[in-house]
């Protein structure tokens, strides 16, 4: 972690947000307060720590992907239209990321 460039290092806590999303709680409130990247670097085992966790708890149940753990693909089908769209402008996870932010918003829009 240490050898990446910040836009590298916000590009992965992407991955970390979306899971705190899902998994809710203290994980989510965390995120939350983070608000740069060397915010990331401070709280990075915990931030770690629990991505893992829950990752590692959704495919030991569903090793096959066939429920659950497709929570996992959240924000991917919008995010690779946008990688696309880019080409080399935006990494994958920059596009990931502008897809759970735009599916967040239709969820707000549609309550």
């Amino acid at each position: 972690l240490l050898t990446l460039k910040s836009r590298c290092l916000v590009e992965g806590y992407g991955e970390i947000v979306k899971c705190a999303a899902l998994v809710g709680g203290d994980f989510w409130q965390l995120t939350g307060q983070i608000k740069s990247p060397q915010a990331i670097m401070r709280n990075a085992n915990v931030l770690i720590e629990a991505s893992v966790r829950f990752k590692a708890q959704i495919v030991a149940a569903d090793e096959t992907e066939t429920r659950r753990r497709q929570l996992l693909n959240l924000g991917h089908t919008l995010g690779h239209a946008v990688e696309q769209a880019a080409g080399v402008r935006l990494f994958h996870g920059e596009a990931v990321a502008i897809g759970l932010y735009q599916l967040s918003r239709l969820f707000e829009q549609k309550n």
